[in-house]
């Protein structure tokens, strides 16, 4: 199996080249993967460095494509992958208590770094930063569970595991940041979620979520950053901004159309993609570096694949679990901005966390 391993950005400098060359090097056939988070630590090295390289690709030994609507059967069925797993697909998700608000330590630590970036925005309207948590899972955890348990909306959201000699990676993303060609491609970019009553009318929540000041201020920012880095690539059509349900929580999206200048490749376009999380970047990436200890690794870069006709599918690397031979563990993270709560955004964590598909044997308290 070909691949190509970034083990540290800072130590790479010219790693976007080595990651294009392999791409060309491999037009026309599956190229699989991710970049992750790790590969800003180009640009600010004193970034924690997570224990997973800061990006993997692979060209896999073969491929089954499974036609759209297969696999929600398969899980159906005793033969099913996760069966082999011992997993029963008729099995309900665990009985699990997620509570990570018990966790006054994980708390007053979350806080206190939300009050520290609000400190970094001031009053300044235009800045934005994206805190995230690490949050320890019990290693006898079934990740493959995830899958059985998993309730997504295909058209807009991507399932994905990749099994690597340091460890995997398996998650369920809301946020489709790359989906087309080099010539034409959409990007949904979503910011500003809410948990909502799963008695409310929907378009009422809708309304309500959308006239949100906070919620549609944090969207704003997201979108018109990524809207400027698009159009580094050439002409950017944008949709009115909507919202995504799924489950109890809503999230603010909007839908872009690139079309890029001719010559324009495949990785410039992902690059055009690969999340920062802060507004401006350099300035927030060094607050980063301050405020999280623990290298975020993958976790909030992109995940996908390109196939042999050119085109390609990446979505961000959230609502995912991570593994090595020591230890299971899952990030969460809240967007703070001008007139952020702390206490709130950490429950907002917390809303997140529990949107993640069950993969727990057993109660768990986090």
């Amino acid at each position: 199996m070909d691949s190509l391993v970034i083990p540290d950005a800072a130590a790479e400098q010219r790693w976007l080249e080595r990651i294009d060359l392999f791409v060309r090097s491999h037009l026309g056939s599956y190229v699989c993967g991710y970049l992750g988070f790790d590969l800003h630590r180009s640009a600010e090295p004193r970034l924690a460095k997570g224990s997973h390289p800061a990006a993997f690709l692979f060209v896999p030994e073969s491929v089954d494509i499974m036609e759209q609507g297969i696999l929600p059967d398969l899980c159906c069925r005793t033969e099913n992958p996760g069966a082999k797993q011992g997993l029963d697909p008729a099995e309900p998700p665990a009985d699990v208590s997620i509570d990570a608000r018990c966790h006054e330590r994980s708390r007053a630590a979350f806080v206190e770094r939300v009050r520290r970036a609000l400190g970094w925005i001031g009053s300044d309207s235009s800045r934005r930063i994206t805190l995230a948590r690490e949050v320890t899972i019990p290693r006898d955890s079934d990740l493959l569970r995830s899958f059985v348990c998993s309730v997504r909306r295909p058209e807009v959201t991507r399932s994905f595991y990749v099994n690597m000699p340091w460890g995997e990676i398996i998650g369920h993303s809301p946020e489709l940041l790359a989906v087309g060609t080099p010539r034409r491609f959409s990007t949904f970019k979503l910011c500003g979620s809410a948990l909502v009553n799963s008695c409310d009318e929907d378009a009422n929540v809708d309304k309500v979520v959308l006239r949100d000041p906070k919620l549609s201020h944090e969207h704003a920012l997201s979108a018109s950053v990524q809207r400027r880095r698009l159009l580094a690539l050439g002409l950017v059509d944008s949709a009115r901004a909507e919202v995504l349900s799924l489950g109890r929580l809503r999230h603010i999206v909007t839908a872009f159309t690139s079309r890029p200048g001719v010559g324009t490749s495949i990785v410039q376009c992902l690059a055009s993609v690969l999340p920062c999380g802060a507004s401006p970047c350099r300035e927030g990436l060094a607050l980063l570096s301050q405020l999280e200890e623990v290298g975020r690794g993958a976790y909030y870069g992109l995940i996908g694949v390109i196939v042999p006709d050119g085109s390609f599918e990446f979505c961000q690397v959230i609502r995912a679990y991570f593994g090595d031979k020591n230890r299971v563990w899952s990030w969460v993270g809240a967007g703070i901005t001008i007139g952020s709560d702390p206490d709130g955004e950490f429950e907002e964590t917390c809303w997140k966390l529990d949107d993640c598909p069950r993969i727990f044997r057993r109660n768990v308290r986090i």
